[in-house]
């Protein structure tokens, strides 16, 4: 539950992503996030980042593709063709995500 009273620009430290409730089928199909910004002018890097690469072990595989799927990032948004779009909705179909009226 968010606070009404906390403004998101009295914080320090990384963005925050939040999933909005989808409330609209259009909202619901963009599949995007938002990010709030402490300090919304500035331009925000990873900082103290070595690596260009990182290796996800294969039992976290389900969770990461299902948090890309949320950040709007799935087959059908890779690759842009009709194959695409079928992997995409065969995996949807086949784990019961973003089914029905509810949504995610």
């Amino acid at each position: 539950m968010v606070e009404a009273e906390k403004s998101p620009f009295t914080e320090t430290g990384s963005p925050e992503f939040i999933i909005s409730p989808h409330w609209h089928p259009r909202v619901r199909a963009q599949r995007g996030c938002f990010s709030i910004h402490y300090v919304p002018n500035e331009a925000w890097t990873l900082k103290d980042v070595t690596h260009e690469s990182f290796d996800i072990p294969q039992k976290e595989w389900p969770l990461f593709r299902r948090r890309l799927f949320y950040f709007g990032i799935d087959a059908s948004t890779v690759m842009t063709d009709l194959a695409g779009l079928g992997e995409a909705l065969n995996w949807q179909y086949t784990n019961s995500i973003g089914i029905g009226e509810v949504g995610y």
